[in-house]
């Protein structure tokens, strides 16, 4: 009896001593957890109401862009055999860090081979609303966690994680160089940091690594849970390396972890409440979640497109009755126009309003009302799978694979009122059909075809016989095209 006071009275004042020195925050790890929880389920939530898949590029010469929303800024050059086009579009709210809001602003800069100038702006809003399936269905758990079965986790953690601190506080600074197995040399940063956690009182402070915007804002439960275990741990695999030398100090301490055993096994396993799956990131399980949802967007927007400035000498026979151009308005066009997107799909349709001339010494034409539309699906994905058999997207590192779509977008435009001179009921019309090569979701590559349909006029002339009456008549064309955009 006496043999056995003398062997565990070394460890009965080495286990009050420790718990002395290392009585860990409970109350402010708790606390610390459960702010980091109660963030991350709001930041989430805000994420996903806003958050887009991509879904359209933006040809330089849209008729509009209302209706979509685009990344931060594009840049785009289109090129066909009849001329080329180059342009600009940024969202300048979008560069805000933090902004989700629903309205997003564009402006516009374009620039033809035939020297006009476009120059356009819009104002888009998006609403989303979740569809089938639920974020139930898909196993993500937006604030719906219990809250109070969490702190009753925590509650019933704390006198484990107190004894193992005990343990940690009498636990030696393990050797510079000292690395088990082939992880990390980072055994000394874990032993300084649990013993900080632990509230050993010789432990120097250590401060978290946070990221801006991290919901992190101090050391957690979890942070305390998982380092009090890699720390012992740690210690073991040190004593099994010396070997016989250690023999003594590892019954020791293998004695002093058998009663609460399982208790560390359970902090081992601690973990907070899970927002998504394991081994799946909450960027990624926005991605899933966007990409599952109906999208609306509703928007308007205008453009103005000027004849080119030009100076100096000007060849005209008659330069008075035919002057150089000099930046005055080529057309201008309003449009109104909402869209609704979901998976694979995007659909949109639009109100047009504007009028145009031929030459910069025309007349502006009527007002010119119509219609416009614009329809895409995603076929799949250029290498591999765009979705699993339950029509997941498959998200790789937070982006979608590349992937094939093919489209087909156009507008007509109606006279308000038919003459002998334009019995025409359509003032012009285009309608395109196209592939886009979504490379990343940054860089695409579209190929197409395009009808064009113009209202040409065929001059009075009184000196023919019979004399030939003005005449305005459809004018088609059909070039291809091939477009590069690149968003940021």
């Amino acid at each position: 009896m006496r043999k056995g006071s003398t062997f565990w009275a070394p460890w009965l004042v080495l286990c009050l001593s420790s718990a002395a020195l290392a009585s860990p925050a409970l109350d402010q790890l708790k606390q610390a957890s459960l702010h980091e929880q109660r963030c991350l389920c709001q930041q989430l939530e805000t994420q996903t109401l806003f958050t887009r898949v991509r879904e359209t590029t933006t040809p330089v010469d849209s008729q509009s862009s209302a209706g979509e929303l685009l990344a931060r800024a594009e840049a785009a050059i289109q090129a066909s055999v009849d001329d080329a086009k180059a342009g600009f579009t940024i969202a300048p709210l979008r560069f805000i860090e933090g902004y989700k809001g629903p309205l997003n602003p564009q402006l516009t800069f374009a620039a033809f081979d035939d020297g006009r100038t476009r120059l356009g702006a819009a104002l888009n809003g998006v609403y989303s609303v979740a569809k089938n399936p639920s974020p139930k269905g898909l196993k993500i758990s937006f604030c719906s966690y219990d809250e109070g079965a969490y702190r009753n986790t925590l509650d019933r953690a704390g006198p484990s994680l107190r004894r193992a601190c005990a343990v940690v506080a009498s636990l030696p600074d393990p050797a510079p160089g000292f690395s088990p197995g082939d992880e990390e040399p980072i055994e000394r940063e874990t032993w300084r940091i649990v013993r900080h956690l632990c509230g050993v009182d010789e432990a120097p402070q250590v401060e978290t690594k946070s990221p801006p915007g991290s919901c992190k804002q101090t050391w957690t439960f979890e942070d305390a849970a998982i380092r009090v275990v890699r720390a012992i741990q740690n210690e073991t695999i040190r004593l099994e390396r010396i070997g016989v030398p250690a023999q003594k100090e590892m019954s020791q301490l293998t004695e002093r972890l058998e009663p609460f055993t399982a208790e560390l096994q359970t902090l081992a396993e601690h973990e907070a409440p899970g927002f998504v799956p394991r081994f799946t990131t909450i960027e990624d399980a926005i991605r899933q979640y966007a990409w599952r949802r109906s999208r609306y967007v509703l928007g308007v927007d205008g453009r103005v497109d000027f004849f080119p400035l030009k100076g100096g000498f000007n060849p005209s026979a008659e330069p008075d009755k035919n002057p150089l151009p000099r930046a005055q308005l080529a057309s201008w066009q309003a449009n109104l126009a909402g869209s609704w997107g979901r998976e694979r799909v995007f659909l949109k349709m639009g109100l047009l309003l504007g009028q145009k001339r031929s030459e910069h010494m025309d007349s502006l034409n009527p007002l010119s009302p119509g219609l416009s539309f614009k329809a895409t699906y995603v076929v799949g994905a250029l290498v591999g799978q765009l979705t699993d058999d339950e029509e997941n997207v498959q998200v790789e590192g937070q982006e979608l694979p590349p992937h094939l779509l093919v489209g087909m977008e156009g507008s007509v435009a109606f006279v308000t009122k038919r003459t002998p001179t334009h019995p025409n009921l359509v003032d012009n019309a285009n309608a395109a059909l196209w592939l886009e090569f979504r490379f990343t979701e940054k860089l695409a590559v579209r190929t197409g075809f395009q009808l064009d349909a113009e209202t040409v006029t065929r001059p009075e002339d009184t000196s023919s016989t019979p004399p030939r009456a003005e005449l305005g008549k459809l004018q088609y064309s059909v070039p291809a095209f091939v477009l590069t955009a690149l968003q940021f």
